[in-house]
């Protein structure tokens, strides 16, 4: 999309790697990003409101009356769907702070390409680039006045956030032997 920016989360070191999945397709640890979560459903985001979608080829739907109704005898949605569009919305309203929040860190000048290699314990090397992260000379170049405005706003707690994430990198190298060591078994 041009030159904008975007949050991502980092599931792996090479294109279609996710570290995160066990070999039997479950999620390999406790908490489960809520993006992930709403599935199969997904917020379609207009100017005027959003609209709860979902997606019908989920091998989980059906239309057989198994499982928990969407809608109630009465034709309302039922208290399942009134709990998925809290959830949903929620990320909806998340993604939309995200784009301001990238947004605002390149029109600060903050964010800085990096290119990385990551060793496993067995040393197998993972190189990683493409990614631009928050510089820290330049965050702590920022003017006072800037600095406030970004902790008024919660943005400097979403930088240090971010700062902090980046030494999970390291848990993604050793999460190669992890899955190596699954495909043997």
């Amino acid at each position: 999309r041009g030159d904008k920016v975007g949050v991502v989360a980092l599931l792996g070191l090479k294109e279609g790697e996710n570290l995160y999945l066990k070999s039997d397709g479950s999620w390999a640890v406790d908490y489960v990003p809520a993006l992930l979560r709403q599935y199969p459903f997904a917020a379609m985001v207009g100017e005027e409101r959003r609209v709860l979608c979902i997606a019908e080829d989920c091998p989980g739907l059906n239309t057989s009356g198994k499982g928990t109704a969407l809608f109630g005898e009465d034709g309302e949605v039922s208290e399942f769907v009134v709990r998925v569009q809290k959830l949903v919305s929620s990320v909806a309203s998340a993604g939309v702070r995200s784009e301001a929040f990238c947004a605002r860190m390149k029109e600060l000048n903050l964010l800085t390409p990096i290119k990385a290699v990551l060793k496993n314990e067995a040393g197998k090397e993972r190189r990683i680039s493409g990614l631009q992260v928050i510089n820290k000379e330049a965050l702590n170049g920022l003017p006072a006045k800037t600095l406030k405005e970004l902790q008024s706003n919660g943005m400097l707690e979403a930088i240090y956030s971010h700062l902090l994430s980046l030494r999970n990198l390291r848990d993604l190298a050793a999460r190669v032997s992890v899955q190596d060591k699954e495909k043997l078994n």
